[in-house]
């Protein structure tokens, strides 16, 4: 038997005639009104392109793109969250060759996300640091699980990566809010990511893989206690039961083996 959904979630059903229904109610079993927008926004206007074959300045466009979009998503007032994602690969649940992000913004701010926010704010409140940049800082100082490291970004595998190879890419100014982000730091943002993901795709040639663009809620936009960072998510293995049923990742390569591959892989 399944878990009952959060009365926060937008909730969206079949009625027996096979039309796709939604309301707002109250109590036990719980829907709202679905606000909130879907856009998917293609990389290039080349049908086959792959990130590592682009130029940084071509990657930049792209992100100042989404910059646009998020500032659009957050003028709307019934937005609380908006996420960025990109597919890559059928593996990864990818639909369509051509290169692409999706971008969800939600009224409500999904559950796990505000229980990451919750250790977030406690751990600051307690140590008066923000988590995310001790950990950031940790990575750089150990260079163990440091994939790259230049003037704006960091790039490292996580010491508890869920995956294998798996990447975080994260800003050397701490920021919640990716939007704030300079001319310079964008440069900086689109070079790391093309680096990131030829390393990846030198080691696994027919890689497929998820992104994740991690940035504060509207209302935390301003938040001491958060750095937005970006996640690069290899599908290297098959997610299965223990994955699926009580959320506890299996991951055969340790980070740290990962990241001296990636490390030692010559990139132009």
């Amino acid at each position: 038997m399944g878990h009952p959904r959060s009365a926060q979630q937008v909730l969206l059903f079949s009625d027996s005639g096979g039309n796709q229904r939604c309301g707002t109610s109250s109590g036990f079993k719980a829907i709202q009104d679905p606000a909130g927008r879907c856009e998917v926004v293609f990389e290039t206007r080349h049908h086959i392109y792959p990130v590592y074959a682009r130029t940084d300045t071509e990657i930049e466009h792209f992100f100042r793109a989404l910059i646009s979009r998020y500032k659009s998503a957050r003028s709307d007032p019934r937005a609380r969250f908006w996420f960025a994602f990109k597919n890559l690969g059928r593996v990864a649940g990818g639909t369509m060759d051509h290169e692409h992000w999706q971008l969800y913004t939600l009224p409500f701010i999904p559950t796990s996300i505000q229980e990451r926010y919750a250790r977030a704010a406690q751990y600051f409140n307690e140590e008066g640091q923000n988590l995310y940049q001790r950990v950031f800082e940790d990575e750089a100082n150990s260079g163990s699980r440091v994939v790259a490291i230049t003037e704006h970004f960091l790039t490292f595998v996580p010491f508890a990566a869920g995956l294998p190879y798996e990447i975080c890419i994260a800003p050397r100014r701490s920021s919640a809010d990716f939007s704030t982000m300079t001319g310079e730091e964008l440069r900086g943002l689109a070079a790391s990511f093309r680096d990131a993901i030829s390393r990846l795709s030198s080691v696994h040639p027919e890689l497929a893989y998820n992104v994740a663009l991690h940035t504060a809620a509207f209302e935390h936009a301003a938040a001491t206690w958060y750095t937005w960072h970006l996640s690069i998510l290899p599908r290297l293995t098959t997610l299965a039961g223990v994955e699926l049923g009580i959320n506890i990742m299996i991951n055969p390569v340790s980070p740290e083996e990962a990241a001296e591959t990636l490390r030692s892989v010559p990139v132009q």
